[in-house]
């Protein structure tokens, strides 16, 4: 069968395997079809006609039924073992009811008595085609529906991908660049935080809370630029494939799930990112890095190597995180007190 490129075939789409031993019959016929713009193939006996149709697989066969070499019901009997759908047709001048029986069992869709009467051949034919471009339609629909699935799969892998790289924060050092100010400002309040609390064990004076309220930097928009970073890859990487699925999609329910998985997409990520963010914690941003791979399970090797540091400067941060969050017991693991107060899943 011809690549499947439109459910629509024309005449000239099909082609016709005339198996006939004799040459005059043979050739009138083949003319007459040919004027109709169909393909012909032709073959003088059985034998010969199951060896061009294993070769070139033609949408429609005729055949008369006695020929030498191998008669026309045992030919079409072999080719029925390659392709049980296709569309035969039978000529012949005997109407022998043991022919008749067996035609019947090879499911023949036509049958056409000898001398031809080609009007009635051209109908039968015409028949036939309607059924190929039936068969066609089909497969037509069934790959367009595979390749939708295939799209939707493609475009859920790319969202799995992209979701994974937000959890394990692989970019993140393209979205926290260093920032020495930002990092010295946090040191200042830290330490003014730290003398502040010496002079006051049983919490924050108004004072420290006034300083806190207009001396620590925000730290919402970070959250913002995570936030933006995120969406611009998504309207990169996954939006436009989900948008080409919503317009394909005829199926209600898959719509549905397009829309879910689209909205949903909005606001992954924010519940780790307001977390982290918390301004009372005063993390940098390179600790807010840590802090989160620590919670991912990372061991330090892997952070360093993650971010491009030396594995001493690792332990440093972990060493900041543990005093900035007052864990003072070194027994306790870092990553499950991080995963217990972050409520982490």
């Amino acid at each position: 069968m011809p690549e499947i490129n439109s459910p629509e075939q024309s005449n000239k789409d099909i082609r016709l395997l005339y198996v006939e031993d004799d040459l005059d019959a043979r050739e009138e016929l083949v003319i007459f079809l040919e004027r109709r713009q169909y393909r012909m193939l032709v073959a003088k006996n059985g034998q010969e006609g199951l060896e061009i149709f294993l070769k070139e697989r033609p949408e429609i066969v005729i055949s008369d039924i006695l020929m030498p070499e191998m008669n026309g019901l045992e030919m079409i009997r072999e080719i029925k073992k390659y392709d049980a759908k296709v569309p035969t047709i039978l000529l012949t001048a005997y109407f022998d009811p043991q022919y008749m029986q067996e035609a019947i069992e090879l499911s023949v869709d036509h049958y056409v008595p000898k001398p031809v009467d080609l009007e009635k051949l051209l109908a039968a034919v015409g028949r036939c085609h309607e059924n190929v471009s039936n068969r066609v339609a089909i497969e037509f629909c069934r790959a367009d529906r595979k390749r939708l699935i295939a799209e939707l799969q493609g475009a859920l892998d790319k969202v799995k991908i992209l979701s994974h790289e937000i959890n394990q924060s692989v970019d993140l050092q393209e979205v926290f660049p260093p920032n020495d100010d930002a990092d010295r400002q946090l040191d200042e309040i830290q330490t003014f935080e730290k003398e502040t609390l010496a002079s006051n064990p049983e919490g924050r004076t108004p004072a420290h809370k006034s300083f806190c309220a207009t001396s620590q930097p925000s730290l919402q928009p970070l959250s913002d630029e995570i936030r933006q970073s995120f969406l611009l890859k998504l309207h990169e990487n996954v939006f436009p494939y989900l948008d080409i699925l919503s317009r394909r999609t005829k199926d209600h329910k898959n719509l549905e799930y397009i829309n879910l998985v689209t909205e949903n997409l909005r606001s992954l990520g924010d519940a780790t990112i307001k977390s982290l963010s918390d301004p009372t914690l005063a993390l940098t941003k390179r600790e807010i890095m840590v802090a989160d791979l620590i919670m991912h399970g990372k061991n330090t090797i892997q952070i360093a190597d993650l971010l491009g540091l030396a594995p001493k400067s690792i332990e440093s941060y972990r060493n900041r995180i543990r005093k900035k969050l007052r864990l003072n017991n070194q027994n306790t693991n870092l990553q499950q007190y991080l995963q217990s107060i972050f409520s982490y899943k």
